[in-house]
Formats: structure tokens, sequence, C-alpha cells
């Protein structure tokens, strides 16, 4: 039960504004806690739903380049998933948001 509920929280995140060479901070597992990174690939594919961006770690070979998941990135292109018409705060759809913002004429 405790892992149905860990997987129904689980963020997912939206990679389409992240490209190649863009420079982020990744969480590094071995130091436990985030250095300077440059995104080498982002996959499209099934096989690397939970990390489909490769890293390259800034001052290191390409040997150490590892996948990562957007949990472990603070990148300004990397987006949270928000349901189909509604907003990630208050889950008011864009139209009426719109509506709201516009500024009445006096």
């Amino acid at each position: 039960k405790a892992k149905a509920k860990a997987k129904a929280k689980s963020k997912e995140y939206d990679y389409s504004g992240l490209e190649k060479g863009m420079q982020c901070s990744a969480f590094s597992e071995a130091e436990g806690k985030f250095f300077p990174a440059e995104i080498v690939v982002v996959s499209t594919g099934k096989g690397k739903a939970s990390a489909p961006v490769k890293i390259h770690w800034v001052g290191y070979t390409n040997a150490s380049d590892e996948w990562v998941g957007g949990d472990a990135m603070k990148c300004k292109g990397l987006k949270l998933k928000t349901k189909e018409g509604a907003s990630a705060a208050g889950g008011m759809p864009a139209a009426a948001r719109r509506l709201l913002l516009v500024k009445p004429k006096v």
C-alpha cells in the first residue's frame, strides 16, 4: 500500500524545454549535493523514462557522464507536467485565468 502511494505522489516532468548544451545543476548521489552539469542528450524513448537526461559533469571526463531524472536536476528549462487545461497553481483552466488577468477599461 505504501508503494502505491509513493507512485501516486511521484512528480512527472516536462523535458521539452531542455536542449543539448544547456547548463544546469545535477545531484550527485556519491557526494550528496548539486554540481554544475551540461546536458548531453534528452531521450524521448520509453526505455529511459525514469532518467531521460544524459548529463556531463563540468570539469570531469566523459567517462563520468550519467543519466539522471528530473528529480535530480535544477534547470530553467525543466518544468513539472500539469493536467490538460489546468495550471499547477489552483487548477484553474487557462481560459478562465486569462479572463481574470484582464484589466478593466476605465
